[in-house]
């Protein structure tokens, strides 16, 4: 079966994307879609310093065949470089 890894910025997003992203899955009866555990980056310098680790990590991932970034951005605006 086709899996989206979900890439994550914190805790809450961990536990809240999977059901987000199967709710959105079902509702389009994609029922042969799974969702993985998602990868959590923790803040957006740190997914810039290391994506290819996490994209490479994702691809890792059993029958994936779609990678998902997820960020909130609670601790900056993705509009100003940091």
């Amino acid at each position: 079966m086709p899996c989206i890894v979900p890439i994550v910025e914190g805790h809450g997003e961990k536990e809240a994307v999977p059901l987000l992203l199967r709710r959105i899955l079902s509702s389009y009866e994609m029922w042969h879609w799974t969702v993985a555990r998602p990868i959590q980056v923790g803040n957006l310098n740190k997914l810039k310093m290391k994506l290819p680790s996490f994209i490479k990590y994702a691809l890792k991932y059993k029958d994936c065949a779609g990678i998902l970034i997820i960020l909130d951005l609670d601790d900056g605006c993705p509009a100003i470089e940091t």
